[in-house]
């Protein structure tokens, strides 16, 4: 893993949930390192041949001395924008999220975790 004691780094980690039986979902890229604000994009892939429902949630996270996860709610001092946080992939489509966050003190790290459910019918 990437972390680094003491350095200025604001990290994310796009984590993927993924409940539609027997069908691959892609979130690319995966693990996203900034110094300061991060700016960017990312891609969700519907590989399936069903439409998936896609909710977004942020989270915390520590990891301990021996490498375990601990996941917490998104602290207060990481302020985190998302074009949306919801939304509906069709099949073998791809969607793209926006997102800006800072946090006001450094090092600060969270997760990004994408539910992909089957579409009601």
């Amino acid at each position: 893993m990437f972390l680094s004691g003491g350095a200025q780094w604001c990290a994310l980690l796009f984590g993927l949930l993924q409940f539609v039986p027997a069908a691959a979902q892609t979130v690319r890229p995966v693990i996203m390192e900034y110094q300061g604000t991060a700016r960017g994009q990312v891609e969700y892939i519907n590989d399936s041949f069903q439409p998936v429902n896609v909710i977004l949630e942020a989270k915390g996270f520590h990891v301990s001395e021996t490498g375990e996860l601990s996941y917490f709610p998104l602290p207060s001092g990481i302020h985190l924008k998302l074009s949306t946080m919801s939304f509906r992939l069709a099949p073998k489509q791809a969607y793209t999220v926006y997102y800006d966050a800072k946090a006001d003190a450094m090092p600060a790290w969270f997760v990004l975790y994408a539910d992909f459910a089957p579409v009601p019918k």
